[in-house]
């Protein structure tokens, strides 16, 4: 049962006073304002909300007939009870008129006739609410109808954009002066279906959600004050999870945010925008809320980017730690189609092997490839490559284990046992396939690593050596200044853009 929240207003303070001591709370209802006349009651109802008004008739500047005219033009969902001095109610034609629930006869407030007038409130706004909900859920409906046709046909004739502009009206949904916020929740995979019908049933029983509507399965968009947008989209990834607790996978929320427009033809620009979301969520897969300023324009990619696609591909011979990181930062930084991006991709995968002369595996199709965000694409290509084409697959799993966890205590038994083979077999093919020994291989990422965090300089020195596991500060210091040919007091203090031109 929801709180009613009640303002009273009267022009006199005793009556004010005995309102005020009426046990609220017992009735699920609570006094949020008081008002000395019409003027002020019409006032506080913008700032506080209130869903009944008690009201005095004869108060000055504004008496109780006019303000309650003035709710029904303003307000109309506030229910209204008038507080009256004649038993007979001489001004039952005007409350008839003005739709005022009931009266309440002063010096005769008794408990249990409040207590009548709030039932019959609430009985009135539970009828109201449950009608207002069927009627917005019909709206609803067309209009996710109307837009779903729009999303597959990316046109309207105007039959139907005139219908689906009415039908925006008519649900008021232009009029507030709120925020567009955007849900993308990721429903993809077989349970989509059913996934998507329970969500409508969620967003449907959301109590801090009124206004929105399903643009298509899987986008929704909500109308949220501006200051309540980071409260909302946490109360809504938070309701969501609990709401999904069940399923093995919970479905990912997502948010945009769009200024407010009044606008139809804006809004309409804003659907357009959004798709821009999916490959802004590719290149920034870590971020769960996005402003419109945020949402990317990708570009095609040239002949120029092909080429560095190209080099980049070649690190994969020559360095294939740094492949991934170059790879990544390259097509962020260039703002690269994602379709285009796989497709390129896909083909110098293709070219990778046919320089190895191995055969394509058929599996490697685009249209198969269920690759998310940036990170996910560079590793499907640098495993697709090292374990179908260069390594055997122990040696690419010793590779991994070395890359991911450098600063533990690892040794060459440690990680032998992990893929399965005799530390003098791995030793040997470790050699034969990547080119140097265990040993060398793993510290050579570690002073990597080491390099990338003294030029981030946001760790002593110390520290770092203890952050890619080599705690003896005395000999990591002498295998930096072996392998990066200064200390990493002096690549930080002051060589370190001589070291970036010459790596």
């Amino acid at each position: 049962m929801e709180e009613i929240k009640v303002l009273i207003a009267d022009d006199e303070l005793p009556v004010r006073e005995e309102l005020a001591a009426f046990p609220w709370a017992k009735y699920t209802c609570r006094i949020v304002g008081e008002a000395r006349n019409g003027k002020e009651a019409l006032q506080l109802c913008a700032e506080l909300h209130p869903n009944m008004i008690i009201t005095d008739l004869a108060m000055p500047i504004m008496n109780g007939i006019e303000l309650a005219e003035k709710l029904r033009v303003y307000y109309p969902d506030i229910q209204i009870v008038f507080l009256t001095v004649l038993e007979n109610f001489e001004y039952a034609q005007h409350a008839i008129q003005l739709n005022v629930i009931d009266y309440i006869v002063k010096f005769q407030m008794q408990e249990s006739s409040i207590a009548k007038v709030l039932d019959k409130a609430r009985n009135i706004m539970e009828k109201e609410d449950f009608l207002t909900k069927m009627s917005n859920r019909t709206k609803r409906q067309k209009l996710s109808k109307l837009f779903s046709y729009y999303f597959i046909e990316q046109k309207m004739n105007r039959s139907h954009m005139s219908e689906l502009e009415q039908t925006m009206i008519e649900m008021s949904f232009l009029d507030s002066k709120k925020e567009f916020l955007f849900l993308i929740q990721d429903i993809s995979g077989k349970y989509r279906q059913v996934i998507d019908s329970e969500l409508l049933e969620y967003l449907e029983g959301c109590k801090f959600v009124d206004e929105w509507m399903e643009l298509c399965p899987g986008i929704y968009v909500i109308k949220v004050l501006s200051e309540r947008i980071n409260s909302v989209t946490q109360a809504l990834r938070d309701g969501i999870k609990s709401y999904f607790q069940s399923l093995i996978e919970l479905p990912k929320a997502y948010f945009v945010v769009y200024p407010y427009t009044s606008r139809f033809h804006t809004f309409l620009e804003y659907i357009n925008h959004i798709y821009g979301w999916y490959e802004t969520h590719f290149y920034y897969s870590d971020k769960t809320t996005f402003r419109q300023q945020e949402i990317l324009k990708t570009n095609a990619m040239t002949d120029e980017d092909l080429q560095a696609m190209s080099s980049i591909f070649s690190k994969l011979d020559l360095d294939r730690i740094d492949f991934e990181k170059a790879y990544c930062l390259y097509a962020k930084r260039h703002k690269l189609s994602v379709d285009q991006l796989k497709e390129v991709s896909i083909g110098l995968i293709k070219s990778y092997f046919k320089k190895n002369q191995k055969d394509y595996p058929e599996h490697l199709q685009i249209d198969k490839l269920e690759v998310y965000n940036i990170e996910q694409l560079a590793s499907y290509i640098q495993n697709t490559c090292l374990i179908e084409v260069l390594y055997r697959p122990e040696v690419y799993r010793a590779i991994r284990i070395i890359r991911e966890e450098y600063a533990n205590p690892l040794t060459l038994t440690s990680v032998a046992e992990q893929v399965g083979l005799s530390p003098q077999y791995l030793s040997r093919v470790f050699r034969e396939q990547a080119g140097e020994n265990f040993v060398e291989y793993l510290t050579r990422i570690r002073i990597q690593k080491a390099k990338d965090l003294v030029l981030e300089g946001h760790h002593k020195v110390y520290e770092i050596a203890d952050m890619v596991g080599m705690p003896n500060y005395r000999y990591f210091s002498t295998l930096f200044r072996k392998i990066v040919g200064v200390s990493p007091t002096q690549l930080r203090s002051g060589k370190s853009d001589e070291w970036k031109r010459k790596s």
